[in-house]
């Protein structure tokens, strides 16, 4: 006689391959920048009052981040961009706060003692030129502006893994 769990087992497999071709589909779908994708025109004033678009990353390897600080992902990820800032002044940094203040954004910086440069961004419009949902997002371009890499929440980033990329991208543009 067969138990319950092993008459269930072959729907709960069913059911946990369909979620998880579900959740791949909806990541798909919820990024319009990929790698390969060059970026889409926007605007933004940083923190320091410089005006960065996409045009004006032209000519220099950047690293564009969608964030929010309430976000454990983007708390984790923060500390490696400014490691990655200070390590690479070559590169254009622009952090892009998904629906934050300013003053919020401020409060942060100070606290965490950061000072790579962000963009506060009180709606979410600027990010949904990019995606639909997923922070923290992150971009490293080319001089033409085309994305060479992107991480999501779904990949676990890491000071090396950025540090790493940013070296390679950088080498082997030169």
């Amino acid at each position: 006689m067969k138990s319950v769990f092993s008459r269930l087992l072959p729907l709960l497999s069913c059911s946990l391959a369909l979620l998880a071709f579900g959740t791949c589909i909806s990541e798909k779908t919820s990024s319009y920048v990929r790698v390969g994708d060059k970026l889409p025109a926007f605007s933004v004033t940083m923190n320091d009052g410089q005006i960065i678009s996409n045009d004006s990353l032209k000519g220099s390897f950047s690293l564009v981040m969608f964030f929010h600080t309430t976000c454990s992902d983007c708390q984790q990820t923060l500390p490696y961009i400014q490691q990655a800032y200070e390590s690479f002044p070559e590169v254009r940094f622009v952090l892009i706060s998904r629906a934050e203040t300013d003053d919020s954004l401020s409060a942060y910086w100070q606290q965490h003692q950061l000072t790579v440069p962000y963009s506060a961004q009180s709606d979410r419009q600027i990010y949904e030129l990019f995606a639909t949902s997923v922070v923290p997002r992150i971009y490293l371009c080319d001089p033409g502006t085309v994305v060479m890499k992107a991480y999501d929440d779904q990949v676990a980033v890491h000071a090396e893994t950025i540090l790493d990329d940013l070296h390679q991208l950088t080498v082997q543009g030169r």
